[in-house]
């Protein structure tokens, strides 16, 4: 019986999986606004991924967020454009052993008055 629902368990984990590697790539979005009188930012970070996450890593401005998540946030306040790097580990498909994905990148300075 034990067998029967570790399996059940397998079979159902797999059929929420995305079917492709493509519908997997994070999505992460910049955002900056100057404080009026001042050299500084209020900037924020934000990544999106689809689940099931084996490890999301997002970097902004020198601040990480790590973790199994579908949704990270960083934030604070800095003279430049946010930098942000982000990488994870996804899987998808229904096969076994599930086949995973590996997704990273970098983009600065968007966001900023020219």
């Amino acid at each position: 019986m034990k067998a029967k629902f570790i399996a059940a368990a397998l079979a159902g984990a797999a059929l929420v999986a995305p079917s492709s590697a493509s519908a997997l790539q994070p999505t992460v979005t910049t955002t900056a606004q100057r404080i009026d009188g001042t050299d500084q930012y209020v900037w924020s970070c934000v990544g999106r991924a689809l689940p099931p996450i084996t490890s999301f890593s997002l970097s902004c401005n020198g601040q990480s967020a790590v973790g199994v998540f579908p949704v990270a946030t960083i934030s604070g306040v800095g003279t430049g454009a946010p930098r942000v790097c982000w990488s994870g580990v996804f899987q998808y498909g229904t096969g076994f052993p599930p086949p995973y994905a590996f997704y990273s990148g970098c983009r600065e300075g968007e966001h900023l008055p020219a």
